[in-house]
């Protein structure tokens, strides 16, 4: 959940929690199995896994993979929903060979295991009309505990997008290719003169251009200037710099703000210069809790250069499923390592 303590939302019903998992994965599922790992009596939500919806022969490889996944997530409890057009076919659930197989390997509870087919959903555990029975329930996105977390992740500027292409679109280059050239000619000006500065220089500069960009970004009657822009990315290009700036997602407020700022940065940098900034917001993202952002951060960043080292420890901790609060631990022994190196000169 986005936010503070006061963001809590509590979920009442398995209507709320498919609804939910909209916000959560910050697009609509479509062809989707969905697990969220539970955890303690209050059943608190954890990782938000999606995975593409597989075919039935090949249920019981799917089902050893996501409980291995499950399993180092240490969950209490899972609940399942599989989104899918398909509609039951008398009092048969699609797709059920899948949850069975996956419900045989789990060594927690399956709290529930759901059907949700546009407006309906069903249970796969209960057969019974108040889990939808034959005919479904309705899917009603307007319950309150659906609103309240729809419109915690809207004011953090979170809200769902229509599909996971559409997230993909949401950080791709918007440039064409006019546009790109200018910006390219304006990164390499930068570079040379910014090779003319010393390292420790560098490192004072980047931060505050890093703020100037994203109070570009967060003022309406703003736009963010190209020219800082270029700088700010020729100033990551040394991996020490951007350290600087990525320290920074250790302080929520400092993250909400640069997060902002990078996902809107990323349209406007071209090829070959966009693994650094695309990996910093892959960070910032996936510190921030939202792994789908970061996973489609580092595809960009690794599709120019697929041997750049942050997009690459970045890939290996969202399929390790390092928790976020590791990575926020290792920020701030790096950032105890930056204060020691800036006192030594």
């Amino acid at each position: 959940m986005p936010g503070s303590r006061a963001d809590v939302v509590r979920l009442s019903t398995p209507a709320e929690l498919i609804c939910a998992v909209e916000s959560m994965l910050g697009f609509t599922p479509q062809d989707s199995v969905v697990m969220l790992c539970l955890h303690g009596e209050r059943r608190r939500v954890g990782l938000a896994m999606r995975f593409d919806l597989v075919p039935a022969v090949v249920a019981e490889d799917f089902a050893r993979d996501v409980t291995r996944r499950i399993r180092l997530e240490r969950a209490d409890g899972v609940f399942l929903a599989v989104f899918s057009p398909d509609r039951p076919v008398g009092d048969r659930l699609p797709h059920g060979v899948l949850v069975e197989a996956v419900l045989a390997r789990l060594d927690v509870p399956l709290v529930d295991a759901v059907l949700a087919a546009a407006d309906r959903w069903w249970s796969y555990l209960c057969a019974e009309p108040c889990c939808g029975g034959t005919v479904g329930m309705p899917l009603d996105r307007e319950a309150p505990g659906a609103v309240a977390v729809a419109a915690a992740y809207a004011i953090a500027g979170l809200g769902p997008l229509s599909d996971r292409a559409a997230v993909v679109q949401s950080v791709a280059l918007e440039l064409d290719a006019a546009e790109a050239g200018r910006m390219q000619v304006r990164i390499e000006e930068q570079q040379r003169r910014l090779a003319a500065r010393g390292r420790s220089d560098r490192r004072a500069a980047v931060v505050p251009v890093a703020e100037r960009l994203a109070a570009s970004v967060a003022d309406p009657r703003g736009s963010i200037s190209p020219y800082d822009l270029a700088e700010f990315v020729a100033l990551c290009d040394d991996v020490v710099v951007r350290d600087e700036v990525l320290v920074k997602a250790d302080d929520p407020a400092a993250r909400e703000r640069l997060l902002s700022m990078l996902r809107v940065a990323a349209g406007q940098i071209p090829p070959p210069f966009d693994p650094p900034l695309c990996s910093m917001l892959a960070w910032f993202a996936y510190v921030g809790g939202d792994g789908v952002i970061a996973n489609v951060a580092i595809d960009r960043a690794l599709a120019t250069d697929p041997s750049y080292s942050l997009a690459l420890l970045i890939a290996d901790a969202l399929f390790s499923q390092v928790p976020p609060a590791m990575l926020k631990k290792v920020m701030r022994g790096a950032a105890r390592d930056l204060r020691r190196r800036s006192a030594g000169g």
